[in-house]
């Protein structure tokens, strides 16, 4: 008997310094409200109810099995479906091969178009979208995106928290991490908040920190193009840096969009006002490319590697470059429960005098995904 593709389901950065120089400073007050921010999420996403259309769906997978539901959505190669019987399961795409539904579905092609209609599969691998414009055939695989249109602010939300420590014998330092993403995605829009928290305590109770918290709007234009305005702050003591404000505008585009790989490429401009220990306050304009490539898997063992980098040229006088990279390994190993390696990179060509040009780290942490 074929196996039944369906499992159960609801739904970074230790550092670690490579100098040995440590300021005596304690953390800013920002940790502990990060701290905080975390707690409020943790505590307050599971109790959020969502929308419900009621079991009017059907799905037919690829073993001949089929079943009545209600379609919560598809994201990330990965639909979520509500049953009476079998609770919440998570399946993958590529083991459906019909899809039913009367009610009113936002559907989102690999080629970043949008189609607004019911579903309904005559035929395995093909999804016909009646919509008000009219009748849409497109094939199963083709689909990335799928979200009931009554889905309301919360039903919209994704994301995660994960936490983790580190121990360095040599030096004797003990760190911590807490990492938190939320994004919000509507036809128009995704909305991205990330937080990133990190502390280092030596043998002599001596502590740094290091944080960094980002928001991010990206405004679809079509054929996978996108604008983006972000707001990022960063204070990071190892550099001796104590604040860098950047706001930005760019341009991007989704040059890869499937059910197991997202591929990013954006540039724009930023507006810098940065502060270091000792230091006056400095602004400036910088130029600022970037690359994001994430891949994912979906299975007994749900996979995701995550890399970003972003390089910033400084476009008034002198010559300095910035880069800023991370990479994340992800893995689920109980319902929405996962550890990850992190690995986060941070380089200044020209820093103020004394002051060193780059901070690394990694980390295993644990984390759970909503």
């Amino acid at each position: 008997m074929a196996r039944l593709p369906i499992r159960s389901a609801s739904s970074s950065r230790c550092c670690i310094p490579n100098e040995n120089e440590r300021s005596e400073r304690h953390p800013q007050p920002v940790t502990r409200r990060l701290i905080a921010v975390a707690a409020g999420i943790w505590l307050l996403v599971p109790g959020i109810a969502q929308a419900d259309h009621g079991k009017v769906d059907r799905v037919t997978l690829s073993n001949g099995d089929g079943f009545t539901c209600e379609v919560r959505g598809l994201q990330r190669g990965k639909l979520t479906a509500k049953t009476d019987s079998m609770g919440t399961l998570s399946i993958e795409w590529e083991d459906v091969r019909r899809i039913a539904s009367p009610m009113q579905f936002e559907v989102e092609l690999s080629s970043g178009e949008f189609i607004f209609g019911t579903l309904e599969s005559p035929s395995d691998g093909t999804l016909v979208v009646h919509a008000q414009g009219g009748d849409r055939s497109v094939a199963l695989p083709d689909v990335v995106r799928l979200s009931p249109i009554e889905a309301g602010f919360w039903n919209r939300l994704d994301g995660s928290i994960d936490f983790g420590f580190s121990f360095a014998q040599a030096d004797s330092l003990t760190q911590w991490t807490f990492n938190s993403t939320i994004q919000r995605r509507t036809p128009k829009y995704l909305n991205l908040i990330t937080l990133s928290s990190q502390e280092t305590i030596d043998e002599t109770e001596n502590r740094q920190s290091r944080n960094t918290g980002t928001y991010q709007v990206q405004r679809f234009l079509g054929n996978r193009w996108f604008f983006a305005p972000t707001i990022q702050l960063t204070q990071n003591e190892q550099l001796g840096l104590d604040l860098r404000s950047v706001a930005s505008a760019g341009i991007g585009r989704y040059l890869l969009q499937s059910n197991h790989a997202i591929f990013t490429l954006a540039a724009g401009i930023t507006y810098t006002s940065e502060q270091f220990s000792g230091e006056d306050v400095s602004n400036r304009s910088e130029a600022v490319g970037g690359v994001r490539w994430d891949w994912f898997t979906f299975g007994d063992r749900e996979t995701d590697l995550a890399t970003t980098l972003q390089v910033y040229e400084n476009l008034g006088s002198g010559s300095r470059t910035r880069l800023e990279a991370t990479t994340s390994f992800r893995r689920k190993f109980f319902k929405d429960f996962y550890w990850s390696a992190n690995v986060y990179e941070s380089f200044d060509s020209n820093p103020p005098e004394g002051q060193k040009k780059n901070d690394s780290s990694v980390a295993l942490t644990l984390g759970w995904s909503f």
